[in-house]
């Protein structure tokens, strides 16, 4: 499994421990149901400078992925200079006691509160502290953004049960259900 990476739904960036896990489901959508140019862009993923390097230092072989959903302009790599931005990622990154967390995850959160953007993230800790400081920021896991993948039709109950195994087996990756169905 990789590192956080910005998961956007409705163009708003977010973060997800396991980002190989959308870009299976954007690799795996069935033939036939192409992205059209405006739903693309609507959806575009974003993911932080710092999530990049996390993915290059620790998850090499997952980096091939990451690297073709950049350059197929499927995710957009964000440079975070704006102070406040800065500001924030230190102070969760040095932690409050409570958990310390990773870079990217602080970079994720930082990039999502203050540009006001959804954070799409796995991580229970990294999440809690994202509510702490934006009650009102919407959180998004895995398992809501394949169901909501589900609910568009961008992917079948069996193709996205499919991908679930494949977590599970190749990334140690767990949700609490048999299937998505039982979310329908």
């Amino acid at each position: 499994p990789l590192a956080q990476a910005f998961d956007l739904l409705d163009d708003r960036p977010g973060a997800d421990r396991q980002p190989g896990k959308m870009f299976e489901q954007t690799r795996d959508l069935p033939e036939g149901k192409p992205v059209t140019d405006a739903h693309h862009r609507r959806r575009r993923q974003r993911i932080t400078e710092h999530v990049v390097h996390e993915v290059t230092q620790h998850y090499p072989d997952q980096l091939s992925r990451l690297t073709a959903a950049l350059a197929e302009k499927h995710i957009e790599e964000i440079i975070i200079t704006e102070l406040p931005e800065l500001q924030l990622m230190a102070e969760l990154h040095l932690g409050d006691g409570r958990s310390r967390l990773g870079i990217g995850e602080c970079s994720a959160i930082a990039f999502a509160i203050k540009r006001g953007y959804a954070l799409g993230i796995d991580d229970r800790a990294a999440a809690k502290a994202a509510k702490r400081i934006a009650p009102a920021l919407e959180v998004r896991t895995t398992q809501e953004m394949m169901v909501s993948l589900i609910q568009l039709s961008a992917i079948d109950v069996v193709r996205a049960d499919a991908i679930k195994e494949t977590w599970e087996k190749d990334y140690r990756f767990r949700l609490k259900i048999a299937s998505f169905s039982e979310l329908l």
